[in-house]
């Protein structure tokens, strides 16, 4: 007797794009409002779309003049637990600014952004929401360099990124 073990191979098959969700290269396409924490200095933050970029992405190329990056100085009168916050917002019809948050596509594995340093001792975070509207707080890591890096995070299992369903029987 015999006996031929049956082989079965079952394919996964993933298909992972890369997507520029926002940019700061046309300020009237994302509204953009920065605040400071608790002992911000009056008459900070500042705010303001500059002309620059990554040169590892684009090099040095002149034709990516029309580029742009959002930019915030700040000044605290204590030292302490200081934060700026970069909150995308949408002006309703009083004029008052709200939360906009902005959504992402499909089943996301990581989020990463462009950061320039200035070797200051702070840190940067994502604060995202699940589809059941919980937050979460996502370490990218810190900005004590001097240059632009591309800061990552990666999005953990535990987030929940679709609702199940129950199917009757």
């Amino acid at each position: 007797l015999t006996i031929v073990p049956a082989v079965m191979a079952d394919e996964v098959v993933q298909n992972l794009e890369s997507r520029i969700i926002a940019s700061f290269d046309d300020p009237d396409a994302q509204r953009w409002y920065v605040r400071g924490s608790k002992f911000i200095s009056e008459g900070f933050p500042l705010m303001a779309y500059a002309p620059a970029w990554p040169e590892a992405v684009f090099g040095r190329d002149p034709a990516h003049q029309d580029l742009r990056v959002l930019g915030a100085k700040a000044a605290f009168d204590k030292q302490g637990y200081n934060y700026l916050e970069f909150i995308p917002v949408v002006e309703t019809q009083g004029g008052e600014l709200e939360p906009n948050p902005i959504s992402l596509p499909g089943r996301v594995r990581e989020i990463d952004l462009w950061v320039w340093g200035s070797n200051y001792d702070y840190y940067m975070e994502a604060h995202i929401s699940d589809y059941t509207g919980r937050v979460h707080v996502l370490q990218l890591g810190g900005i004590r360099y001097v240059g632009w890096q591309n800061l990552k995070a990666p999005i953990p299992t535990y987030i929940p990124q679709a609702g199940g369903y129950v199917t009757g029987g």
